[in-house]
């Protein structure tokens, strides 16, 4: 067993369930996601732990809602908002010059239970998209009363790991508002 130590923790993981970073000519993954052995499996499609390497820059992205580019909302159900909140983290990402792969852990926010089997659908067929090999980052899910506005049903954070010097500059993506 290894001891990760820094930041005020102490875990352990074991060599066995550890998961590489995966680095080629481009990066692959910048994070590494895994499950220790001494941790019950994940409910869901997740990953209980994940860490970024030396070199890496996080970004975080606000919460995303069924809102189209033009400010209308996707559909007035869990399952076309869900689908138009992956559609928004995807623009987040090209944006970034990022990929699917490059997301760390999300934070997702569902006004009610009855919501929650439109948002696994479509966040299934996000992942998997976005996952085939089935190596979902690190993900957590709050059940809520009510979110910013009555009509939305799904809000989703998201933190991506990019490459030092990765990320596009506002000169490059031609937004000159950029602050």
């Amino acid at each position: 067993m290894r001891t990760l130590s820094g930041r005020g923790l102490d875990m352990k993981r074991s060599p066995s369930v550890q998961v590489p970073y995966v680095i080629s000519d481009e990066v692959i993954m910048l994070s590494r996601r895994w499950t220790p052995a001494a941790m019950p499996a994940p409910v869901g499609r997740y990953s209980h732990l994940a860490e970024v390497p030396e070199g890496y820059t996080l970004v975080f992205v606000s919460g995303q809602v069924g809102n189209c580019r033009d400010g209308s909302l996707a559909g007035p159900d869990a399952l076309s908002q869900t689908r138009q909140v992956f559609a928004n983290l995807q623009t987040a990402f090209e944006e970034l010059g990022a990929t699917p792969r490059d997301l760390v852990k999300l934070l997702t926010f569902v006004a009610g239970t009855n919501h929650l089997p439109g948002f696994y659908t479509a966040r299934e067929e996000a992942f998997a998209d976005w996952y085939p090999d089935g190596d979902v980052p690190a993900h957590s899910l709050a059940v809520v009363s009510a979110l910013a506005s009555p009509e939305l049903t799904v809000e989703v954070e998201a933190v991506v790991a990019l490459r030092n010097g990765s990320t596009r500059s506002a000169a490059e993506r031609g937004d000159e508002s950029a602050v």
